[in-house]
């Protein structure tokens, strides 16, 4: 968010992914989350996001819910062709209006 900074543990993985582009699902830091996606040109809306209800340490939990929360947020997506690495691309999810960004390499 624009005002507010999130710790982030740094035992715990996020990913994204897309399934055929309905679809979204990965791994939240401890639990699993799935839910469908909408996307037309650089709009991304999200339905329900579901989420395995497993525990972890409280700041990885903590990082867990500031990832879902964000993510809930975005309403924009881009890519760009490499993320500063040869061979890497980077997906970014923002909502421009509240300052919230995810950005995923691959």
């Amino acid at each position: 968010d624009k005002d507010a900074e999130y710790p982030i543990s740094c035992s715990v993985t996020m990913s994204f992914n897309f399934d055929e582009e309905t679809e979204i699902y990965g791994l939240a830091g401890i639990n699993n989350y799935h839910g469908t996606v909408s996307i037309d040109d650089l709009d991304i809306s999200f339905g329900p996001i579901g989420v395995t209800k497993m525990a972890g340490l409280p700041e990885d939990m903590e990082t867990e819910d500031n990832f879902l929360r964000i993510l809930s947020d975005v309403n924009k997506i881009g890519f760009t062709g490499n993320a500063g690495i040869e061979g890497y691309e980077e997906l970014v999810l923002m909502n421009p209006k509240t300052g919230s960004v995810l950005c995923f390499v691959r």
